[in-house]
């Protein structure tokens, strides 16, 4: 996010009243007394860019709390309801970790494009996580999980190590390690 700063020039902001305004505060004291009593219409209409030296990350839902990752906080939290304020959603994150031992972490890849057996693709960890679920966003066949004892198929061998995951396939698209492609993921584990 990015500050607002003002140039301090008194043209930051843009005003704007109703339509009818000279009739209704016809005289400077109508208008300070409209003013003074707090009755006076005007809504805040816009930034003017000319009175900032730079211009903010507009405060609203999208820059604070998507719903998307409203609802990825409330997946991974596997709670209640989801935050409706960034205060929620850090009340939500902070109460999940330490949960149970709960951790949660993300990072990306970029594909080399090998694969089989003798070249498994692997994500590591630090050494206190111990991975048992792997969520790979492979922008190619779409998400994946591989979870700790789960099933295989497709040829696809995944093994859960004490801090990391590896995996193969019979091909670098089905082994998520296509050469230059960045690969997202998300692993959920305990504290080891």
């Amino acid at each position: 996010m990015q500050d607002f700063i003002p140039a301090g020039t008194g043209n930051s902001r843009f005003l704007k009243s109703v339509a009818g305004f000279l009739t209704q505060y016809p005289t400077y004291e109508d208008f300070a007394a409209a003013l003074i009593a707090g009755t006076l219409p005007i809504d805040l209409n816009g930034v003017n860019p000319l009175g900032y030296t730079q211009l903010g990350t507009p405060l609203n839902t999208a820059s604070l709390l998507s719903a998307a990752t409203a609802a990825a906080i409330q997946a991974a939290m596997l709670a209640g309801q989801a935050p409706n304020t960034v205060d929620e959603a850090l009340a939500a994150i902070a109460g999940g970790v330490g949960v149970n031992g709960l951790q949660m972490i993300h990072g990306t890849y970029t594909g080399t494009g090998t694969y089989g057996a003798a070249n498994p693709t692997e994500v590591s960890f630090p050494d206190t996580f111990k991975p048992y679920f792997l969520y790979v966003d492979t922008a190619i066949s779409g998400p994946w999980p591989i979870v700790r004892g789960g099933p295989t198929k497709n040829n696809f061998y995944p093994t859960f190590n004490a801090h990391s995951v590896e995996w193969y396939a019979p091909d670098a698209d089905r082994q998520f390690n296509t050469l230059g492609v960045v690969f997202t993921y998300i692993a959920f584990g305990l504290a080891a």
